[in-house]
């Protein structure tokens, strides 16, 4: 509008001056065209129409005969302003539609480098750490948007940047109906992800982006999170297949180095009560000594066992089981005398049901031994036992241990330890492996809940039967 306006009095003021010099009409209306060209490549085609009537209004004022008055004697005056008009509107028209042209083309030639660009960066991002997170923050850059949301149904999280907080609720929305669409006048464009024709995540972008530019990353940013997710699974598999070979050794290490001395151990104990009558201290010591080496000889057939347990081989023996009996008893093994309160137990089951007692106890066993041993001291253990339908659910709560989100998978793989907690007590990585497999031998599933604030819960659903 600006451009508009001005121009229009400057043809205004300069067919006043053309007027005043004597300057003919044939002379005045090339310049008055060229300015209308001018108009319409820099401010667009309605500029310029508007110059052009201007133009056409002050030549017909000033330049033709009678003067002052928009009324023409001449015919060939007549014929000059119309030609004048025609011209100028319909190179007007011209001359935007190859400005149009030119900047679509100069926003195409930029889309691709950035598209290239992104896809580039997208191929070095860290594998290991937040990768959602690192593709948000890419294409916030890449394309100068001013907010970019992204949800995967692998993590079930969204991912929020810059100005698209608060889109949580539209994008999960239009992951589960599986529907793009545009909103805001082309401000934000929501799109479904998908790869080999199934939804995996959906992807929020605003900003000045068209629907063409916005289709092309939501493709490029699903191919790249299926690629980051096969990598990871190729690394997972390399890392099982190295546990393995290390649990093998562990285990043949165990079998010869541990179970011989422990036999000798209970041999020669048992054999000093035959050598001849003990005082009544060396029959304590003795009794001592089979005793320690009974319960070491229990821990390893134990820990053999469990780092031998794989789900695909366990034999499941379903019974009726008392799980409220069956916790207590456990609680109240596990829990040290001197802190007798901090294992509580929230029992909102009380029922029987048919599971196998062993692999339960085994997978309870676990979880709360971890739950204990990475909490602080005097910090309390909630054991909740309840059904949710048809499902027994069992969840176990401690403080002041944090599990991140990447890293909630990993902790079920054999001999793996989570960063934030292996320095706070010893493990062998061996024992949520075993639980996880027990639980999936029964048919149920694991799942972590973990905050900084408020610790971590290891969920166990198990179904009825």
């Amino acid at each position: 509008m600006l451009w508009a306006v001005t121009a229009s009095i400057g043809v205004a003021l300069a067919s006043a001056a053309s007027a005043n010099l004597s300057v003919p009409l044939a002379t005045a209306l090339p310049f008055f065209l060229l300015v209308v060209i001018v108009i319409a490549w820099r401010a667009g085609f309605r500029a310029s129409l508007t110059v052009s009537l201007a133009a056409t209004l002050s030549s017909d004022y000033f330049l033709t005969l009678p003067r002052h008055s928009l009324s023409v004697t001449s015919g060939g005056d007549v014929i000059t302003l119309l030609t004048f008009a025609a011209v100028s509107v319909l190179v007007s028209q011209m001359s935007h539609r190859t400005r149009l042209r030119n900047d679509q083309l100069q926003r195409a030639e930029q889309q691709k480098t950035s598209l290239y660009d992104f896809s580039r960066s997208a191929l070095l991002i860290s594998w290991d750490q937040q990768v959602h997170e690192q593709l948000a923050e890419l294409l916030l850059r890449s394309f100068r948007l001013s907010g970019v949301a992204l949800f995967t149904s692998e993590e079930q999280r969204v991912f929020e940047t810059a100005d698209a907080h608060g889109a949580t609720e539209r994008i999960k929305a239009s992951f589960r109906a599986r529907r793009s669409y545009d909103a805001e006048g082309g401000k934000e464009r929501l799109r479904v992800l998908e790869f080999a024709s199934q939804p995996i995540g959906a992807l929020l972008l605003r900003g000045n982006i068209d629907a063409a530019l916005a289709d092309s990353l939501a493709t490029l940013t699903a191919t790249h999170l299926v690629r980051t997710q096969a990598v990871q699974a190729q690394v997972r598999a390399q890392s099982e297949a190295f546990s393995e070979r290390l649990r093998s050794a562990v285990l043949d290490g165990l079998a010869h180095t541990i179970k011989t001395p422990l036999t000798t151990i209970l041999v020669s104990s048992s054999g000093l009560r035959e050598v001849g009558p003990l005082s009544p201290l060396q029959d304590q010591l003795a009794t001592t000594i089979g005793q320690q080496a009974e319960d070491l000889a229990a821990v390893t057939d134990q820990l053999l066992r469990t780092a031998a347990l794989q789900a695909e081989k366990i034999r499941v023996q379903k019974a009726e089981v008392d799980v409220s009996s069956l916790v207590a008893q456990l609680a109240a093994e596990l829990q040290p005398a001197s802190e007798a309160r901090r294992l509580r137990i929230v029992d909102e089951f009380q029922q029987p049901m048919v599971t196998d007692a062993q692999l339960l106890r085994l997978a309870l066993q676990q979880i709360i031994e971890n739950a204990l041993k990475y909490s602080p001291a005097g910090s309390p253990v909630v054991v909740l036992v309840r059904r949710d339908e048809a499902i027994l659910r069992l969840a176990i709560h401690n403080e002041g241990s944090f599990i991140r989100p990447e890293e909630h998978a990993l902790i079920f793989e054999r001999y793996y330890r989570a960063s934030s907690t292996a320095h706070k007590a010893s493990g062998t990585g061996v024992g949520l492996s075993a639980a996880r497999n027990a639980i999936k031998a029964l048919g149920g599933r694991i799942e972590i809940e973990s905050t900084p604030s408020a610790g971590t819960t290891f969920v166990i659903e198990l179904p009825e039967e």
